[in-house]
């Protein structure tokens, strides 16, 4: 499979990415807005994952903001029908990576989630790998670097 992290938007105080699978035409961010926004069951669920990151944007991704899900994190760490996982790779920068309808206590039991969350997982190695190597480096809240991945570990 390959996947690249794209920019996604800028805020003051936070840069964020996105994850696209290469041949979907959206990264998977969108995929998970367009999903669920225009249902009413998930509107209010969706509004209020949108609204934090606004929040992060002005005052920064603090950890406390987030849900830890094993080595990923996830939004929102409230209760909420909806989990959009993503990488806290520091204050100022995070990698959006898709995510779904929370039916369960556990992940493991939500079929809509499991798969976001499992692929999260895997980007969240490949990503910490290479930074690891310096072949992606932190500029200010940007990303510099070999952000296009190839794999067939998924």
């Amino acid at each position: 499979m390959k996947f690249e992290i794209k920019f996604y938007e800028a805020f003051p105080k936070l840069c964020l990415y996105a994850v696209h699978i290469k041949g979907k035409e959206d990264c998977e961010v969108d995929i998970f807005l367009k999903k669920f926004i225009d249902n009413q069951a998930f509107r209010q669920d969706v509004q209020e994952i949108k609204a934090i990151l606004v929040k992060m944007g002005k005052f920064g991704a603090h950890e406390q903001r987030f849900r830890p899900e094993d080595n990923i994190h996830a939004l929102p760490k409230t209760h909420n029908n909806l989990r959009l996982y993503c990488i806290r790779c520091t204050s100022n920068t995070v990698i959006l990576c898709g995510g779904g309808h929370k039916t369960s206590q556990r992940v493991q039991d939500s079929p809509d989630c499991y798969p976001h969350f499992k692929f999260g997982k895997i980007v969240e190695k490949f990503f910490r790998d290479r930074v690891s190597t310096e072949d992606i480096r932190y500029n200010g809240c940007f990303l510099d670097g070999d952000l296009a991945f190839d794999t067939e570990l998924i």
